[in-house]
Parts: C-alpha cells; sequence; structure tokens
C-alpha cells in the first residue's frame, strides 16, 4: 500500500447492525489518501493497525462475527474505462486473529 494514505479513527458510529451483542461501539475509519484516489465510505470498526505497508481494520460482518479487512487500491469492474481505482476495504484472507483481536479491542 501506498503510506501516502492516512486512516485514523472518526466519531463513534451508531452501527451495531454487523457487531456482535456484546460489542462496544464502534469508530468511523477515516482515509484521507494523498496520491489522488477516491476512498470507500462508511467503514467501521473497534481496531486499525498498519503492518509490512499496509492497513487492516477489525470491524464486524453480516452474520455479527468480528473480520479483519485490509485496504487495497482497487479498480471497479463496471467503471468506464480509465476510470482511477479506489482504496476499498476488503475483507482478508487470513482470518486467524479475528477473534482474540475482538477480544481485546472490542469486547465490553
Amino acid at each position: 500500500m501506498n503510506l501516502n494514505s492516512l486512516v485514523d479513527y472518526g466519531e463513534v458510529s451508531r452501527t451495531k447492525a454487523n457487531a456482535p451483542h456484546d460489542a462496544r461501539p464502534q469508530r468511523k475509519i477515516i482515509i484521507e489518501p494523498r496520491d489522488g484516489h477516491g476512498v470507500q465510505k462508511g467503514a467501521t470498526g473497534w481496531y486499525r493497525w498498519h503492518v509490512d505497508e499496509h492497513w487492516y481494520h477489525l470491524g464486524g460482518n453480516s452474520i455479527k462475527t468480528p473480520t479483519i479487512y485490509i485496504l487495497s487500491l482497487i479498480q471497479k469492474k463496471k467503471e468506464p474505462s480509465g476510470t482511477p481505482p479506489e482504496w476499498r476495504w476488503s475483507k482478508a484472507k487470513d482470518q486467524t486473529d479475528a477473534s482474540a483481536l475482538y477480544i481485546e479491542h472490542g469486547q465490553q
């Protein structure tokens, strides 16, 4: 990932639809790209971190389980040719630490 992007916490979110019943409130995840690419809006979570030039955040999913997401530069499939890619959160392949991170950072 381009380290010229800043990922930080925003205000507390009212989002509860994707959170386990015993979860603390999630915070909005703010991305301020410095490379001119667009940003996915609406990401929320309990914890964000940076490892090996990649940003991750811990949030919930549609079945209310803790999920690790990775920030990647993605080209939308249905956009016209020449449309620049956007920074988007997508589910990380490795979910091994999701439950432990949730206990430490997301559980009340």
